[in-house]
């Protein structure tokens, strides 16, 4: 119990420690956070009672997407952004916000190798919460949907 006590004090002083700005760009684990800290959260299924402190973690999560600890890329960052996401626990302010985020990720340097490519499932996610219950606009589906290919049918027509 007190472990469990202990780390709903330190997500809440993680909360509000830190202020809402560049996540994407954050050292792993998140400051205010270790990975004791984050492996118990795991233990306890990601479960984060308090909207704020929940956010706030997912924002600091993104720097672990790039991490080249499969621990804490895979098992921490990516498996609790997906179920705080399919559980429908990150309302749509903060989906359009990690949303953004994860766009500026797919631009910036990735020399781990690591960093898109978990951007890219992490936005996959977003866009699985939008067919699950529709909050994007349809311009903001086009986008991010990305280019598409045209179908085959097209394609052999332009060869023509």
């Amino acid at each position: 119990m007190g472990s469990v006590r202990t780390l709903h004090h330190a997500m809440l002083w993680f909360a509000l420690a830190l202020p809402f700005g560049a996540y994407a760009n954050e050292s792993c684990p998140p400051e205010g956070t270790d990975t004791g800290s984050l492996q118990l959260l795991k233990q306890q299924e990601f479960q984060v009672d308090d909207a704020a402190t929940r956010d706030a973690l997912a924002l600091g999560l993104l720097g672990c997407l790039s991490s080249a600890d499969p621990g804490l890329r895979d098992g921490i960052a990516y498996e609790a952004l997906t179920q705080w996401l399919r559980s429908d626990q990150l309302d749509v302010a903060m989906r359009r916000k990690l949303r953004d985020l994860l766009y500026a990720m797919l631009k910036q340097d990735d020399s781990q190798g690591f960093g898109r490519s978990f951007a890219a499932l992490v936005l996959a996610e977003i866009a699985r919460t939008d067919r699950m219950k529709l909050w994007l606009t349809s311009q903001e589906r086009l986008v991010i949907a990305g280019p598409r290919s045209p179908s085959p049918r097209a394609a052999r027509a332009a060869v023509r």
